[in-house]
C-alpha cells in the first residue's frame, strides 16, 4: 500500500481507540504495538507518536480531549 511511517501511527491509533474504547484504560493493552513502531522509526518515533495523539484528540475525536491529561501521565509513568 506504500503507506509512510507517519500514517501507520495514525491508522493504528484511530483503529484501536475508536468508538467507546477509552484510551487511558486500554493503553497498556495496546502499548506494545506502538512501541514496535517507535523502535522501528528510531529517534523520530516518539515525535510521530505524540503527533498522532495530538491529531487524534484535535481532529478525529475531540470529545475525548478530557482524557489527554490522564494519558500523558500514563505515558510518563
Amino acid at each position: 500500500m506504500n503507506i509512510t511511517s507517519e500514517y501507520k501511527y495514525y491508522i493504528l491509533f484511530c483503529g484501536i481507540f475508536q468508538g467507546k474504547r477509552n484510551v487511558v484504560k486500554s493503553w497498556t493493552k495496546y502499548e506494545s504495538a506502538f512501541l514496535q513502531l517507535v523502535q522501528a522509526d528510531g529517534e523520530v518515533g516518539i515525535k510521530r507518536l505524540i503527533q498522532t495523539m495530538v491529531l487524534y484528540f484535535v481532529k478525529f475525536d475531540a470529545s475525548k480531549q478530557k482524557y489527554v491529561n490522564a494519558l500523558m501521565k500514563t505515558l510518563y509513568d
